[in-house]
């Protein structure tokens, strides 16, 4: 996996999942995310803001910004100095194209031979045909304690399907201002995603309180810190001196 779809995947499947809330003062927590696509662990270090958000990941520095405000994605690599910016809009039309590309191969697959349409789609992560229900999130009775804090198990469920699992606690106050802020951004972006589809974002809406630990898309994700916190706005800015360059959109080849 290349690193901007890497760190872009990273951000934006963190996005819908913190889509469950946060402190409306500002928040600051600290996660690793693990997966079989990726190389070793990365921590990721995440900063809220009312309309604003930074999310660093892996140990060069890479952060992006995301601006409510402005509609749009800053992707920043301080040992370049550079940075790179998506509007929701472009983020939009990139995923119709990746929809586009998704829809025409899993046309191709029809023809194969059933052993290799099997391997085409465990790549994809689609069956040709399948017919899925909606994506409902299922409350299960399970608890733990992640990161000190006592969580319930839930599942997200498209119809037999399991899309994900998601720890959540209630025990962090305050889950209002975070989740109106980036559930309509989630809404948007899952709506267009190829792979998530447009009800997973009420899926997520569903869950009340803080996700501890999520593991979908084979990627893995739990906080290992987490504490009120208010940051500078200055940190939701590119740094001075960065130059601009151009950003692979969605559905763009990243070689």
């Amino acid at each position: 996996m290349k690193n901007v779809s890497k760190q872009l995947c990273i951000v934006l499947l963190l996005l819908a999942v913190s889509a469950a809330g946060a402190l409306a003062q500002g928040l600051y927590w600290e996660s690793t995310v693990s997966g079989e696509k990726m190389e070793g662990t990365d921590v990721v270090k995440s900063w809220y803001m009312p309309k604003m958000m930074k999310i660093q990941t892996g140990s060069n520095g890479d952060f992006s910004i995301l601006r409510l405000d402005q509609e749009k994605l800053i992707m920043v690599k301080p040992e370049e100095k550079t940075y790179s910016v998506m509007t929701f809009a472009e983020m939009e039309q990139g995923m119709k194209q990746a929809n586009a590309q998704l829809e025409k191969a899993m046309e191709q697959m029809k023809d194969m031979p059933a052993e290799q349409r099997e391997m085409m789609e465990k790549m994809l992560g689609k069956s040709v045909g399948k017919k899925e229900g909606k994506a409902v999130a299922k409350k299960l009775g399970d608890t733990k304690k992640v990161g000190g804090f006592a969580c319930t198990r839930y599942k997200i469920l498209r119809g037999t399907e399991e899309i994900a699992e998601i720890w959540i606690t209630k025990e962090i106050r305050g889950f209002d201002a975070m989740r109106n802020d980036l559930k309509a951004f989630s809404k948007r972006m899952t709506a267009m995603n190829p792979v998530m589809g447009g009800d997973l974002a009420n899926a997520m809406e569903s869950l009340d309180g803080f996700p501890m630990e999520s593991g979908m898309m084979g990627i893995k994700t739990v906080v290992t810190k987490i504490e009120p916190k208010a940051t500078s706005l200055s940190e939701f800015e590119v740094p001075s001196g960065y130059k601009k360059v151009e950003m692979k959109h969605m559905g763009e080849s990243q070689e």
